[in-house]
């Protein structure tokens, strides 16, 4: 009955298409804030587990690493400089085996970059790309380099033993300043918040004169508060239902594969989605 009564009211049709877009509007304005917190969240998780471990005093350190910046296009990445000093050297994050002398492991964003740069053997012969698990986010610029032997310079080189220490990072993250996650959360809130929170009362309150028209009609027939309640939502259930429908398919693809968002070139890690799909799909 009150779906049916929503269709004949007067702006019927104008409310269930406001409601609709309402309802994508707000859900995917709560699932951002999701999203903003797990990419944050595996960012800093996968930065922490490729940061080399120093050897301390009196340990005999497994590889030689440092770190120097390079950039593209006016955009800063680093190039880590590795050399394996026994046989069970730890693998840094993403690298299937250690480069030989005068090779190079490119990120994905480096390996597809332009061909006026060179990448495949600018840093050495490119020999592979980083996998996910050692790179910040799927998009981040990053270089593996193991110098050859008459280019090798130990004294500029650090000893370390391991990865995975939960000291400062480096590459991607370290361009981004601490703290940004409250201000991107504080900047979602007014941009996307505060307009979905607006759209979504003007649309429940389209037409508002015929439902309270309706609503006394019913108040006079006997109805109680409950059965008003029902007719309401009947009103409302199937645009809403819609609406999160369609929010849900616009966030799937984000689920399956590493989503490159426009206008700011970051790339979304599906992998990180996927492990906070119930967070993600929870606003809708």
């Amino acid at each position: 009955m009150g779906r049916s009564a929503a269709q004949v009211t007067e702006s019927g049709r104008t409310r269930f298409l406001a409601l609709l877009m309402a309802t994508v509007v707000a859900a995917l304005s709560t699932a951002a804030f999701a999203i903003s917190n797990t990419t944050f969240g595996g960012r800093e998780t996968r930065a922490k587990s490729r940061n080399p471990v120093l050897a301390g005093r009196g340990q005999e350190p497994k590889a030689l690493w440092n770190r120097y910046w390079e950039s593209e296009q006016g955009r800063q990445f680093s190039v880590v400089v590795v050399w394996p000093l026994t046989a069970d050297a730890p693998l840094p994050p993403g690298l299937d085996y250690w480069p030989a002398p005068g090779e190079a492991f490119l990120s994905p964003a480096l390996a597809d970059g332009p061909a006026r740069e060179d990448f495949a053997r600018r840093y050495g012969h490119a020999v592979g790309q980083i996998g996910e698990d050692g790179l910040a986010t799927p998009g981040e610029r990053l270089v593996y380099t193991r110098p050859s032997e008459a280019m090798l310079n130990s004294s500029h080189l650090e000893g370390i033993t391991a990865f995975g220490s939960p000291g400062p990072s480096f590459g991607d993250v370290r361009l981004i300043g601490e703290g940004r996650d409250q201000q991107l959360a504080i900047i979602m809130a007014l941009l996307l918040a505060l307009p979905a929170a607006g759209l979504a009362v003007a649309a429940a309150r389209m037409g508002a004169h015929g439902y309270d028209r309706q609503a006394r009609l019913l108040h006079l027939m006997g109805a109680n508060r409950r059965a008003r309640a029902w007719m309401n939502l009947g009103g409302a259930a199937l645009p809403i239902t819609l609406g999160a429908l369609t929010a849900a398919l616009l966030l799937t693809p984000a689920l399956i594969w590493n989503v490159t968002l426009p206008w700011i070139d970051f790339t979304l890690a599906a992998a990180d989605l996927r492990k906070a799909a119930s967070h993600l799909l929870g606003p809708v």
